[in-house]
């Protein structure tokens, strides 16, 4: 038996994880790379994020409710 069998890991659903991701993306049209989709999601203001006022798209900050953005890395 090799240690994956021994330990698993706990598992989760990100369901709702996703469709959130996914929906982010398509609000920002598409325009962010994936840095800027999480800054997005975590509620970071970036100098790029400001150019585009993505800070006061209600979307903004989103993902905060995930352990401080730790999920989203």
């Amino acid at each position: 038996m090799d240690d994956n069998v021994r330990n698993p890991k706990t598992k989760i659903e990100a369901k709702d994880q996703v469709v959130k991701l996914l929906e982010v993306v398509r609000d920002t049209k598409h325009l962010y790379k994936s840095k800027e989709i999480i800054f997005t999601l975590i509620g970071r203001v970036n100098a790029m994020i400001k150019a585009h006022r993505t800070d006061t798209q209600p979307f903004f900050g989103s993902g905060k409710s995930l352990k401080n953005g730790i999920g989203w890395r």
